[in-house]
């Protein structure tokens, strides 16, 4: 029943309220009594305006009534009225009702990934970095997670900076999968910074420290080294490498899609020092990389005297022998300053290494090393 606008007011007799106001509130009518004649019409005033405010079909109850009443005043604080406050709870729970857990939007995400031909090493990295992201936020629902939380649990890795940024650029992936889904309105890694990184020059081996490296290995790992100097192959996609993508006759190393890191094939020359090394080679069959290659490449690189210096043994630093840090990802380092600095061609040079474009080719390598030094170092050749 609709709520009546009128409140009706006549005199009584009552051992403690002379005047009662009746009337109509959900179907019933309703009494309120008072003391005086001016209280009576003070509130009936009120009462008569708030239902014009509110519309004579309501059918709202008293402590519905109020609970509009604080509402309006508690929105108006912030700005905003009674129908943008309903708008905006009603689309935030049907988003919580078409979300799912993050769990199930990561599962779906590397799923996608794995369908659209991403590399084995991509999806390993990726499982490998939303895994730790799930421990913290799988049973959540995708929507309910915000920037701020997402920034805070990135620094409190306690990761470097760049390891950080590869962090969130996975999140941000994954949220926009989330976002195509309908799971989330909005993309909350998005707008996490990052974090800022001190630049420093890529570690590469001079042509000296090259060519005792590839004399202080073993013959099985010989040939890796020597891809990973001058043919800039990564050493994840060395670890899967066959003999038979590695064809002297036509001079070229074929990356299939599969193995690279981009997912695409690729093709890089074999130039005539490569050739020199790959052909000292007696099995050229099979995988190139040998049994126990990791333990072969480290004690090549520590004969050479790269490794953690506090490994030092009594016995080495009773010899006078010093150990320096591997720089990290050498070879391949090595591999793109030297070509850049001999055959000064960045499109060609991004196309060996897998790149998309040549960005990181003048961001990592230009002007690293001198044209000199370049020379020597495609000279390097089997004594």
């Amino acid at each position: 029943m609709a709520l009546g606008t009128k409140v009706n007011i006549r005199r009584i007799s009552h051992p403690r309220y002379k005047w009662l106001a009746t009337f109509q509130d959900g179907g019933s009518v309703r009494k309120k009594y008072f003391s005086t004649k001016t209280g009576a019409e003070d509130w009936a005033a009120k009462r008569e305006q708030e239902t014009l405010d509110y519309g004579t079909g309501s059918s709202l109850a008293e402590d519905e009534r109020s609970a509009v009443l604080e509402l309006r005043s508690r929105l108006s604080q912030v700005g905003l009225s009674v129908r943008q406050a309903l708008d905006f709870a009603i689309g935030h729970h049907l988003q919580l009702q078409s979300s799912v857990p993050v769990s199930q939007l990561i599962e779906e995400f590397q799923r996608e990934k794995r369908d659209s031909g991403a590399s084995v090493r991509y999806c390993q990295d990726l499982r490998s970095r939303l895994g730790r992201f799930e421990r913290n936020f799988g049973d959540r629902q995708v929507s309910t997670i915000t920037s701020i939380e997402i920034e805070e649990w990135l620094r409190k890795l306690n990761l470097s900076p760049v390891s950080q940024n590869n962090f969130r650029r996975h999140l941000v992936g994954l949220f926009n999968s989330a976002k195509r889904r309908k799971y989330c309105e909005s993309n909350p890694a998005s707008d996490v910074p990052n974090t800022k990184t001190v630049k420093k020059p890529v570690g590469i081996l001079t042509p000296v420290e090259a060519v005792r490296l590839l004399a202080n290995a073993s013959a099985p790992i010989r040939p890796v080294i020597a891809l990973g100097l001058f043919a800039g192959v990564r050493m994840e996609e060395l670890e899967r490498l066959q003999w038979e993508s590695v064809d002297l006759a036509n001079g070229f190393v074929t990356i299939p899609a599969e193995q690279a890191k981009s997912a695409k094939r690729r093709l890089i020359p074999i130039r005539d020092n490569l050739r020199a090394w790959l052909e000292k080679s007696p099995d050229r069959s099979g995988a190139v990389w040998p049994s126990k290659g990791r333990d072969l490449l480290r004690k090549a690189k520590r004969t050479t005297g790269f490794a953690i210096p506090s490994s030092l043994t009594k016995k080495e630093k009773a010899a006078g022998i010093t150990l320096i840090p591997w720089p990290n990802n050498a070879l391949r380092h090595s591999f793109a300053s030297y070509h850049l600095a001999k055959f000064k061609n960045a499109s060609e040079l991004a196309l060996e290494m897998g790149h998309a474009d040549n960005n990181m080719i003048f961001q990592h390598y230009r002007e690293l090393v001198h044209p000199s030094e370049a020379e020597k170092y495609w000279d390097l050749v089997p004594a």
